[in-house]
């Protein structure tokens, strides 16, 4: 009812394949992988994107992060969405902040590079086995 002239399509295996009519595509972030390497889905989202269990982009260095970052990084908007609350641990924010604020768009500092995020939010700690983060 909110987009009448919207049909979604569900992606519900890696081999599946957006129809060029589709404005409106619901899969998992498990497939993406697939989907963009066969070409499921453009190297890069026009549209709008909800991103559901945004909590899920904790790690900057993981495949899923990595992906959804390169997927999203041309989108017209983005919105994402979580039940989970963030504890005191800022660096699993980094990813979810990245995405919300469009480093191409302007100068947002801290939250366009990790190392200017890591050095004003993240409380580092030297210990025995190396730094901790």
């Amino acid at each position: 009812r909110w987009a009448p002239s919207s049909a979604p399509q569900i992606l519900t295996s890696g081999g599946s394949k957006m129809l060029p009519s589709t404005n409106v595509v619901i899969t998992s972030y498990g497939l993406l992988p697939a989907l963009l390497s066969r070409g499921g889905l453009p190297a890069r989202w026009p549209g709008l994107a909800i991103v559901d269990e945004s909590h899920m982009l904790k790690s900057r260095k993981s495949i899923r992060s990595k992906t959804v970052l390169g997927l999203l990084s041309g989108s017209r908007g983005r919105v994402l969405l979580s039940g989970t609350p963030a504890f005191a641990r800022p660096e699993e924010l980094f990813v979810q902040l990245s995405l919300v604020t469009d480093a191409s768009a302007g100068d947002y500092g801290a939250f366009a590079d990790w190392e200017a995020y890591k050095s004003r939010y993240v409380k580092s700690q030297d210990n025995m086995a190396g730094l901790h983060v």
